[in-house]
């Protein structure tokens, strides 16, 4: 009954400005939707790098145990161009992993909540281990640098020749012993130790 005292003009005027409102409320949850996922396919694409990022940091201290490790400039300074990359690599990860644990959509997800802290978790071992691999190797030291070094100074101070009844197997034992201090590899060590091995 009501309805009917409502004149057209009036009528007209509620039926567009409740259209107005209708479209603003479905715009403004369109733009929110539309953020969230651009939000969500930028995390995505970050997640995306994390392999890849992983990767150049076990590279980067692979790099260091084959190029940098028997380097002059790593033995008298302990700096190297793999140390740098690894910090490189290290940083970047952890900022990006930090990142997501902020995101709102990933903090109250218990899951990726694990994931991520078990990613920190590697990556705070893998920092540990190359700090280790620094500090003994430049303890152990290469060539003429640290314990290697004092070893081959003392080996080159043996005479071999002026100690009676020494023979071939002493003299191949003492050769072995000076390539193994050039070049600690394990088929080198191997060979060693077969050479001390009592007979039998």
């Amino acid at each position: 009954m009501m309805l009917n005292n409502i004149s057209i003009r009036t009528r007209f005027f509620l039926l567009l400005t409740f259209s107005v409102l209708f479209w603003l409320i479905a715009g403004f949850v369109a733009l929110s939707l539309i953020d969230n996922l651009a939000l969500l396919q930028q995390i995505n694409r970050e997640i995306g790098y994390l392999p890849q990022k992983i990767l150049r940091l076990e590279n980067s201290i692979h790099f260091f145990y084959k190029n940098d490790l028997p380097s002059e400039s790593f033995q008298e300074t302990g700096r190297s161009d793999g140390i740098s990359r690894f910090n490189s690599s290290y940083l970047d990860t952890y900022t990006l992993l930090k990142e997501l644990q902020t995101e709102p959509g990933f903090s109250r997800n218990y899951i990726i909540q694990q994931k991520v802290d078990k990613l920190l978790e590697y990556l705070n071992s893998s920092d540990g281990i190359l700090e280790t691999i620094v500090d003994k190797s430049r303890q152990r030291g290469w060539d003429h640098y640290g314990l290697n070094g004092i070893l081959t100074d003392q080996m080159k101070n043996i005479n071999m020749e002026g100690i009676p009844g020494i023979g071939q197997t002493g003299r191949e034992f003492y050769s072995e012993a000076q390539f193994y201090l050039v070049s600690p590899e394990s088929v080198r060590l191997n060979s060693l130790l077969n050479r001390i091995k009592p007979p039998g």
